[in-house]
Order: structure tokens, then C-alpha cells, then sequence
């Protein structure tokens, strides 16, 4: 739970007391609710692992607490289903350690044999590299020159001939005195916004956003003194995020916490019988709304990657897809309303 070391997960299978070190924690079960080596599994993937990273406080020792572990949502379904997702998951776990063993074991042959063959190279003549290879490098100063040489030979079909020009700028008008008007800089504009929301992120504005928290009119207020009036002018804004919402800006720069985007979907995952495949397409749907901030449209769940194995259609009745559709598009509407 601290160092370098935090995040890491142990699976202990042996049948006496074991001691616990300081800032090492134990799972208790409620063995009606869950498994032991499903929620191993399941703390032990790369998901888990960067939403305990997400949490993690401290600069040279990252920290987390008992509390904030027993604070995230997790993926919850049936003891049965619990059951085969383990199952299946130690069999291949089992294949792949097999594999990894026999790479070891040829790795070990092939050195064994070369030595068998060859020995230790002392009764051969010693050669110098350089007597019978050479290293080839990019091309030499000398080549480069060369071709730039025959480059003026290269003739094309149907080029036309080389056409030289002596032409000279005619001065038609002088002004003087008047203040030229300043270019606009484009990623100047979007850099400082981009910037600002990445420095700002605990902003309560920001911070709301990040979190699937409604907006207040102050809260939006301050949004748009930030973007129209501090950073550059409302053109500036509309120039280069047209009419995008300032909610749905923030979202894509600073995305959906891990935690508040599991939290959408955690009643979801709860009051449904889903089975794995149906786990995993929700996972996706966290996932990109952790990525992206929202889903732009429900046209989306239709798309990569979320059309294979099985489509949204195929997976879900009505009734599911319609809840979830519903719940995609308050994610989305807490970037856009304002409440009073």
C-alpha cells in the first residue's frame, strides 16, 4: 500500500498463520457475495491496478489507504458466474506460464548446443571483425554530394522543361504611420486553454466536471470568464472549438475520473444478471467514457470497439439498452445543464 510496491497483489494458499508486514493489507470475504480468486483476479488486472496509481498520493512514495480501497466500485456478478470468469482466467494464466517455462528451457538448449558444437571458440584462429564484414552506415557526405549532382538529370514523363525567372516586386502604395494588426496565433489560444485545464484541475468548475457533477450558473459563469475573458475573447474561442460547449471542452481535455465513470454504471453492473460477455461491454463503455469524457452520440455503441464480439444489439434487451443509453446521456448532460 506504499512505495513501489503499492498496488501490488499476493494470492496465499498456504494452510498456516502468515504475519503481516506494516502498510500491507488483507482481504476479509463475505464469501456469499464473492469469491477469493475472482476479486484476485480482478485487483490483479492492469484496470485495477492504474485506478489504484489514480488514487495514490505522494510525490517519491505513492500512498493509499485501506479506506479509499474499500471506497471502489467493482464489477460484481453472480457467485456462478464469479466462478467460470476465475476459472478461466486460471487456466490460461496456467498456459502461459507453461509457455513461458518452455521459452526458458529452449533458451537454455540453444546456449547448451552452441557451446556442445562450437565449445568455447578458444581452439578456432581469431579474426578480426573489420577482416571479414563491414558495418554499413547511412550515406556519406561524399555520396549525398554526388547525388544532388544527378538529381538535375532526373527527367520525368511529360515534365516540361526548367523555366528560369528574374521577376521583381512593383511597389504600388506606401503607408506610414498606421499600427499593422497583430496575426492570430491559433495553438497559442488552444495551447493556453489546454494548459489552463490541466493546471487547474481541482477548479471546482473543473473539478465538477471531472467528476460527473452537475454544473451550477456560477460554475458556468466562471467557465466562460475563463475561456472568453481571461485566456482570449469569445471569437478566439468559437474560432477554434466552434460551438462546443465549455462542459463538454473541459471533459475532453481533462477526461472522466476512473472512479466517477465505474460509478455510472455500478447500479447498472449490481441489479442485472449480466453474464461475461455483457461485463466486458460495459467495462468498454467505462473505459472510453474515462478516455473521452462522454460518449458524443449512441450512434457510437454501434462502432469500434464496441461492435466485436457481439453487438449492443445482440447483447442487451430492450429495457437494458435504453437504461443504458439513459445513463450515457446523463454523463453527458452534467457537462451540458445547468442546475439552479
Amino acid at each position: 500500500m506504499s512505495g513501489a510496491t503499492v498496488g501490488k497483489t499476493g494470492y496465499y494458499t498456504l494452510n498456516q498463520p502468515a504475519l503481516l508486514n506494516q502498510r500491507v493489507g488483507k482481504f476479509v470475504f463475505n464469501n456469499s457475495k464473492i469469491i477469493s480468486k475472482y476479486l484476485f483476479h480482478y485487483i490483479n488486472s492492469k484496470l485495477f491496478f492504474n485506478r489504484i496509481l489514480n488514487y495514490a498520493y505522494g510525490c517519491a512514495q505513492p500512498n493509499i489507504s485501506a479506506k479509499q480501497i474499500e471506497e471502489m466500485i467493482i464489477p460484481l456478478p453472480p457467485i456462478g458466474v464469479q466462478k467460470r470468469i476465475a476459472l478461466n482466467i486460471d487456466s490460461i494464466t496456467k498456459i502461459i506460464n507453461l509457455r513461458k517455462q518452455r521459452l526458458t528451457e529452449l533458451d537454455i538448449l540453444i546456449k547448451s548446443r552452441f557451446v556442445e558444437m562450437f565449445g568455447d571458440g578458444c581452439s578456432f584462429k581469431p579474426m578480426r571483425l573489420s577482416d571479414i564484414a563491414l558495418i554499413a552506415g547511412g550515406l556519406t557526405k561524399d555520396t549525398r554530394n554526388q547525388l544532388r549532382e544527378l538529381i538535375k538529370f532526373i527527367i520525368e514523363d511529360n515534365a516540361s522543361g526548367v523555366i528560369y525567372t528574374n521577376l521583381s516586386d512593383e511597389i504600388i502604395g506606401i503607408k506610414e504611420g498606421r499600427k499593422l494588426r497583430e496575426a492570430y496565433d491559433f495553438d497559442d489560444y488552444r495551447l493556453k486553454v489546454n494548459r489552463y485545464i490541466e493546471d487547474n484541475k481541482n477548479n471546482i468548475a473543473i473539478h465538477k466536471l471531472r467528476n460527473n457533477l452537475p454544473l451550477t450558473d456560477i460554475d458556468y459563469k466562471t467557465l466562460e470568464h475563463i475561456f472568453t475573458g481571461e485566456l482570449g475573447t469569445r471569437e478566439d474561442y468559437e474560432r477554434e472549438f466552434g460551438k462546443t460547449p465549455f462542459g463538454l471542452l473541459v471533459r475532453k481535455v481533462a477526461k472522466l475520473e476512473p472512479e466517477a465513470a465505474n460509478k455510472v454504471f455500478s447500479d447498472f453492473i449490481n441489479d442485472q444478471n449480466l453474464n461475461q460477455k455483457q461485463i466486458v461491454f460495459i467495462r468498454k463503455i467505462i473505459d472510453y467514457i474515462t478516455q473521452n469524457g462522454y460518449v458524443e452520440n449512441t450512434a457510437e455503441l454501434f462502432r469500434p470497439p464496441f461492435d466485436k464480439p457481439a453487438s449492443f444489439i445482440k447483447l442487451f434487451d430492450s429495457v437494458s439498452q435504453k437504461r443504458i443509453v439513459e445513463l450515457l446521456e446523463q454523463v453527458k448532460n452534467n457537462a451540458l445543464a445547468v442546475s439552479m
